[in-house]
């Protein structure tokens, strides 16, 4: 376990697990990051947190979770198995990007938004934060990690450079 201030870099630390990248943004739902640690810990992937600041709640760390306040996105996500975010825009472009399905646990209205169409285009799922049942994250996760059809359909997207080509491809799938 272990906790890193915003000026060090964060990096996938153990190559033989896969990684799981967890954010929640500025505008995030904060007792996430204390059920994905729960949840997610021992399903045998690295997990690395930012926080954005705001590690409330969060105690002490199972070996395997990194937490950072901030991280190069960018850098963990080309690396990661599993994306779990509020939903935001700029994070979907992100992951598209880098071809990393994606869990969305949306806080606002727009995020939700967002979050319904990754679940509609098969590229992730969305959970709604205010109904999180335990277990549900778990899930979620185990069921993109281990769905290939989930990886297999990023390629399609990040290819994509137009809304016009978005919705053929949709109506394609």
């Amino acid at each position: 376990a272990i906790y890193y201030n915003c000026s060090q870099p964060i990096s996938h630390q153990n190559k033989q697990r896969k990684l799981i990248y967890i954010t929640i943004g500025a505008s995030g739902y904060v007792p996430l990051l204390k059920t994905a640690i729960k949840e997610l810990s021992d399903l045998d992937h690295e997990l690395i947190i930012s926080t954005a600041g705001n590690r409330a709640g969060i105690g002490s760390l199972p070996s395997g979770v990194t937490v950072s306040d901030f991280v190069d996105s960018n850098k963990v996500l080309s690396e990661a198995a599993l994306f779990i975010f509020n939903g935001s825009a700029l994070s979907i472009y992100q992951a598209v990007a880098t071809k990393t399905p994606m869990i969305a646990v949306p806080k606002n209205i727009s995020q939700s938004y967002y979050s319904n169409l990754i679940e509609e285009l098969r590229i992730g799922k969305r959970i709604d934060p205010y109904h999180l049942k335990p277990g549900a994250l778990r899930e979620a996760a185990k069921e993109v990690l281990f769905n290939v059809g989930y990886q297999a359909r990023m390629p399609i997207f990040n290819k994509v450079n137009s809304t016009q080509k978005v919705l053929d491809v949709v109506r394609s799938i």
